[in-house]
């Protein structure tokens, strides 16, 4: 991304999911060990694509390990800030396998990683866009806004079509894997309708990362993160795995709630 080459990191995300969900395939017959090999190569793969494209780019002409801890030092407090924004994105997709585990049983965890990882895969597109943003935004500090507002367009032309893509082949997409998994296409239908307000808190985020107001982002990231987790677990109680679901939309509700209280400090939104 450093080299406003965004279009390879869509690339590599997109093959990797794509390759966990289509690797599952074959280990069904190991059940929740299953999930655990198709992540592990789908992740190989990840790293595999990443070098390759590195050296075709010719962004590693040779490598060399190298460690400027002078930058390191300078830069710590933006380093290790920015390191829990990342962290607190991922909180949801780390604690929620655990907990569907736990609360439900491992059959009922199969299906939420199948659902999770479709979904994932849906929102790279969107997610490439506002990675785009952050990249320009940071050489051209001068189009933020213009950037922006093209960005928003885009991303809700791309929810829009992710929505009726999925009400049109989710069916058919979670037949792939068996009857049994259309059982969780009703959770996909809850994350879908959670997606504008998703891409829109990205986009928000990636603003405030822009304007350098790092302690505003990690609060953004941890309180959408956080809400999401807490509600998703005591409504797993309650309605099972779609429980998790109504979390997620709540999170992500949280996140427009704030955006809509804070809307005056940033008018390139």
């Amino acid at each position: 991304m450093a080299f406003r080459k965004t279009q390879y990191v869509l690339i590599k995300d997109v093959a990797t999911n794509v390759g966990k969900i289509f690797l599952l395939l074959f280990f069904v017959p190991f059940l929740y060990m299953g999930i655990f090999y198709s992540v592990g190569i789908g992740t190989i793969v990840g790293i595999i694509i990443c070098f390759f494209f590195s050296y075709k780019t010719k962004l590693i002409k040779k490598f060399k390990l190298n460690i400027n801890f002078n930058i390191l030092i300078k830069n710590w407090k933006y380093i290790f800030r920015n390191y829990f924004i990342v962290l607190s994105s991922y909180l949801p997709s780390l604690f929620f396998p655990i907990l569907v585990l736990e609360i439900l049983s491992a059959e009922t965890n199969a299906y939420f990683y199948i659902t999770w990882t479709i979904f994932s895969l849906i929102t790279m597109l969107g997610m490439s866009i506002t990675g785009s943003l952050f990249v320009e935004g940071s050489y051209r500090e001068d189009k933020i806004k213009k950037n922006t507002t093209k960005g928003l367009k885009a991303l809700l032309v791309i929810a829009t079509i992710s929505i009726l893509g999925v009400f049109l082949f989710g069916k058919f997409i979670f037949s792939l894997f068996g009857e049994e998994y259309l059982n969780s296409l009703d959770l996909l239908y809850v994350f879908m309708a959670s997606i504008y307000l998703f891409l829109i808190n990205k986009l928000y985020l990636i603003i405030l990362l822009l304007k350098m107001r790092i302690n505003g982002a990690l609060i953004f990231n941890f309180l959408i993160s956080g809400s999401t987790i807490i509600f998703g677990t005591l409504l797993m109680f309650y309605f099972g795995l779609i429980g998790v679901g109504y979390g997620w939309l709540i999170g992500q509700a949280i996140g427009i709630i704030w955006i809509f209280i804070h809307r005056q400090n940033f008018h390139e939104f």
